[in-house]
């Protein structure tokens, strides 16, 4: 009888902990999403297809953005440190009201790559390696002077949520039951496509947030067997991700969102380092 008491004691104490957990996960969630309304904003860039200019930049956008990957890649760095540094670059970008050059988006690139570096991951960038991937087109003191004016720029908020901070906590309320095996799974495949949406720009203008889920509900719909991930399990895990979005799964936005992710290809690049 003692045992049994002990039992039931114990599985009450870990329902009490898993409630406990998943109220704290959506609180969390809650917080960082009312940063990333208040103080990092989705940019209001002009979209490729309206005019010739943008489709040069986003190109250079795109050119810088697998670069990066291949230079963070090269020294074993985190790859969300691109997400961060693109977040600044198209942050700072909008700021400026002149049209932008070729070179001046180049150093802004590398630039936010340094910063994100320095800032996020305890491997560093040197100046003068970043200077001279470029061929002498700049010096360590170019970054240095562009690096003060962006942080300038952006009043030093240099933390924004990306969608791999979204992702992470959104499967921290995963139920218990998920066995190992399919959370791994789950998780490639969303870090996977966390890294292809930075480079392209179409997402800029959508909330990191939004991102997540969308690619969540991809995932889960096409892609994770069910029978290994039970229904109800799923059922609990979206409903929680409800509550902590306060959005439908039929809300335009997220349709939009999934669709692109859904036909989303990767690109082939010849040579991520020529500049």
């Amino acid at each position: 009888m003692h045992v049994l008491t002990v039992t039931m004691s114990r599985k009450l104490e870990k329902n009490v902990h898993d409630s406990l957990e998943r109220s704290l996960g959506i609180e969390r969630i809650h917080t960082m999403r009312r940063r990333e309304s208040s103080l990092y904003p989705s940019c209001n860039y002009v979209q490729p297809s309206q005019n010739s200019k943008s489709n040069e930049f986003f190109d250079w956008r795109e050119q810088f953005c697998y670069w990066s990957y291949s230079l963070i890649d090269h020294y074993g760095i985190s790859r969300k440190t691109v997400a961060i540094s693109l977040d600044l670059f198209d942050r700072f970008v909008v700021t400026m009201r002149s049209s932008i050059d070729y070179n001046f988006a180049l150093l802004t690139s590398l630039t936010t790559l340094y910063i994100a570096a320095k800032i996020h991951t305890t491997k560093k960038i040197k100046l003068n390696t970043l200077a001279n991937l470029t061929k002498n087109r700049f010096c360590s003191q170019d970054i240095e002077k562009m690096e003060i004016m962006i942080l300038q720029s952006l009043s030093w908020l240099v933390h924004p949520p990306t969608v791999e901070d979204f992702v992470c906590h959104f499967l921290k309320l995963l139920p218990a039951q998920v066995g190992t095996k399919v959370r791994k799974e789950i998780v490639d495949l969303l870090l996977y496509k966390a890294d292809l949406v930075v480079c392209d720009p179409f997402f800029i203008e959508y909330p990191t947030s939004l991102i997540a889920y969308a690619a969540i509900l991809n995932v889960m719909e096409y892609e994770i067997d069910s029978d290994y991930c039970q229904n109800d399990y799923l059922e609990i895990f979206l409903g929680d991700l409800y509550k902590a979005l306060d959005c439908y799964k039929d809300r335009a936005a997220v349709k939009i969102v999934r669709d692109k992710l859904y036909n989303l290809e990767v690109p082939e690049l010849e040579n991520e380092w020529d500049f």
